[in-house]
């Protein structure tokens, strides 16, 4: 049964009277996914939903708001990002991007970055809608990762979905600004491997769009679905994909770039190479897509023309992917095309660059920006450091000496000869883990075992502490010896 048909099914048994139908020009029509569906907090069935006296007497702050208060702050300006995922405003007056977990604009020409985000909450990867007028992006506030939208100035946050413990990665508008698509992972799925959902912007439990195959699919054979992007017609769903989960270590690197279509409920694989192909960006127009691989131990970004198949590098190296990773911010920092085509805005080198896409000329986008995180109590604990003697708690195979005034016995991997009356002890073994101490019988020596290194060896000291220990049993020996007597 193909995805787009179960998908079908379950729209309609969900939601009678609905299905997914295509528009007079054979595109699909996208309104048509969640026509009869539920916003979130409308009184529906499911009995989740919460009542407008239920939001007054909370507050309107109080649900989404994290307990941790800040009491400490990190201030600082930079000039610098790391693994920032950055987009284009549609008129491309302006860059989005985040930094460690603050969104921030700045003019597409550079200067000083404003701050649009902050607070104790970790939001990220934000995108514009096709209009402008508002952005996704995903965030924790409200106790762990969500998908959410809210208007482009940061006002009126909203959450789209995000009930438990899942990771949301990419989000990305359709074209027509209803929906925003977006790769999840969670504990049914499996960590770490992700599936394609959709979710209408007026709320709803969202649609489905792959399937990892849990439970019954092994883990190693599961689908995974990461870093969507929407053609420009609305009928295709480029992204990363691969079986299973991550691994360190690699030495193949599974992902290639799908295009789902949402008629059909076909799935074709665009590209892959042996360095993989990840993180697909489609240009404005649908004809050409940027996508990440990596050669030898350096990634880079390489530009495909969809109809003739050319496939060229555009920038190399750029930064290291995250293919060893859980990748729960993406396989590479998000890119973004300008609104003609004609250049690529990204981040490599801690810097905003431009990446001419006919010549592949860098120009770089200086920016400043002001830092202020808010950050919670100091978890640095005192703890006595105890530098007298250590007392042991536990001593093994104790032996008392022939006349009954010393004791031998192992304790801390050591042995020791204590004097019954003084208390005055002699370390007897040196480096390696000693046990088992036994007597001679005049009491003057004290013979013992140890383990060193995966061998055994039979070992002799003089009860007094005096000289050194001597081997009795030959270097070499790959033996384990368990007591003497």
């Amino acid at each position: 049964m193909s995805q787009l048909l179960r998908l079908l099914l379950t729209t309609a048994i969900i939601f009678p009277g609905v299905a997914l139908a295509a528009t007079a020009d054979g595109q699909p029509d996208q309104n048509q996914f969640f026509q009869d569906e539920e916003p979130n907090g409308d009184d529906g069935e499911n009995g989740d939903a919460t009542s407008e006296d239920d939001e007054e007497e909370k507050g309107p702050d109080d649900k989404d708001k994290l307990p941790l208060e800040p009491v400490r702050r990190a201030e600082f300006t930079t000039d610098e990002v790391t693994w920032a995922s950055i987009d284009v405003s549609p008129d491309d007056s302006t860059l989005i991007f985040d930094i460690l977990g603050d969104l921030y604009t700045l003019p597409i020409e550079g200067g000083e970055a404003t701050l649009l985000m902050g607070g104790m909450a970790f939001d990220s990867q934000p995108v514009y809608s096709p209009d402008g007028t508002k952005i996704a992006f995903v965030s924790d506030r409200s106790g762990s990762d969500a998908l959410w939208i809210s208007n482009a100035d940061g006002s009126e946050p909203k959450k789209l979905s995000g009930e438990g413990v899942e990771d949301y990665i990419s989000p990305v508008f359709t074209p027509d600004g209803r929906y925003v698509v977006v790769s999840k992972n969670s504990l049914a799925s499996g960590l770490s491997i992700n599936e394609l959902w959709m979710y209408n912007v007026d709320g709803g439990s969202g649609v489905q769009l792959t399937e990892t195959g849990a439970p019954q699919v092994p883990g190693p054979f599961r689908d995974n679905s990461l870093g969507p992007d929407v053609s420009p017609d609305g009928r295709y769903i480029y992204y990363a994909h691969k079986n299973g989960g991550h691994q360190y270590n690699q030495e193949q690197f599974g992902w290639t770039v799908d295009r789902l279509d949402l008629i059909t409920g076909d799935r074709t694989t665009v590209t892959g190479l042996h360095g993989a192909a990840m993180s697909p960006r489609l240009s404005p127009d649908g004809s050409k897509l940027v996508y990440a691989t990596r050669l030898d131990n350096e990634t880079g970004l390489r530009i495909r023309d969809l109809a003739s198949g050319a496939d060229d590098w555009l920038a190399f190296p750029v930064q290291r992917d995250g293919q060893e990773g859980r990748a729960t911010r993406d396989l590479m920092p998000r890119y973004s095309f300008t609104s003609d085509g004609a250049s690529l805005i990204t981040t490599y080198g801690g810097k905003i660059e431009r990446l001419d896409i006919a010549t592949g000329t860098v120009t770089n986008i200086p920016f400043t920006a002001k830092v202020d995180l808010g950050l919670g109590p100091d978890l640095h604990l005192s703890l006595l450091e105890d530098t007298g003697p250590v007392e042991a708690r536990i001593i093994r195979q104790p032996s008392l000496s022939p006349d009954g005034g010393s004791l031998t016995y192992s304790a801390l991997g050591r042995v020791f000869v204590e004097n019954m009356a003084s208390g005055e002890q002699n370390l007897l073994s040196r480096n390696a883990r000693a046990y088992y101490p036994t007597w001679s019988p005049d009491g003057s020596m004290v013979a013992y075992v140890t383990y060193d290194n995966g061998t055994g060896a039979v070992w002799k000291a003089r009860a007094d502490g005096r000289g050194r220990p001597r081997r009795l049993t030959p270097e070499g020996e790959d033996f384990v010896y368990y007591g003497l007597g």
